[in-house]
């Protein structure tokens, strides 16, 4: 009776055993699988700021063109940023869960929580170098199209002008031709407010723009 009692014992204690050995395994297991995840991430965070500072992301251009094709490459660098949302999301939520099962020391939470707030962070920062990009492409159209609408009127002016600048003439026609001069000197209002309108939008259109673009618009 006291080797079958102790037999079974054996075998409950064996049991046991074999029961934490798995729970172990298990435990061993999700935290690396945990860790792998989470150096995972950092890698590519890590190289996506490394990208922001090499590709100088975002940096003044000079002509809208190439103001669009920063903009567009900024859109592209924020849609990859964003695709990787739930990836950050799920390791948090990973890391809650080994925490709320005893899994760990503990640090999974606070590891995860950081490289969430890093995430967030470069989100707001190529957010913000969108919206700059965006601005600097709207201000210069706004600018060109100042600019083209003056150039626009001053050429109409000059060729007003040209039809009486001759002398000859019946006085009927001189007269006519006087007329028109004076017609001419009254739009200088409307001339000096187109001027000031593109001169304005250069301006602000300087802000956004490289050394070489800002000499181009001053010009």
């Amino acid at each position: 009776e006291k080797i079958s009692k102790a037999e079974k014992e054996f075998q409950g204690f064996k049991k046991q055993c074999l029961k934490d050995k798995q729970a172990l395994e298990d435990c061993v297991s999700e935290l690396g699988s945990f860790e792998d995840q989470y150096k995972k991430l950092s890698l590519w965070i890590h190289e996506l700021e490394e990208r922001i500072r090499t590709e100088t992301l975002g940096e003044s251009k000079q002509h809208i063109p190439e103001k669009k094709s920063e903009m567009h490459k900024v859109e592209m660098f924020l849609e990859e940023l964003l695709a990787a949302r739930d990836s950050f999301e799920k390791l948090c939520q990973r890391a809650q869960a080994l925490h709320e099962d005893g899994r760990g020391d503990g640090q999974e939470v606070r590891q995860s929580n950081q490289l969430h707030t890093t995430y967030q962070n470069l989100v707001k920062v190529i957010k913000e170098k969108l919206r700059v990009c965006q601005v600097a492409v709207q201000e210069h159209q706004i600018f060109e199209e100042a600019l083209q609408t003056t150039w626009l009127w001053l050429k109409d002016i000059q060729d007003k002008l040209s039809t009486t600048e001759s002398t000859v003439g019946s006085k009927s026609t001189l007269e006519k031709r006087q007329q028109q001069v004076q017609e001419i000197i009254l739009t200088k209002g409307e001339g000096e407010v187109k001027l000031n309108l593109a001169i304005g939008k250069g301006e602000q259109a300087l802000k956004s723009s490289n050394m070489d673009g800002q000499m181009v618009i001053q010009m």
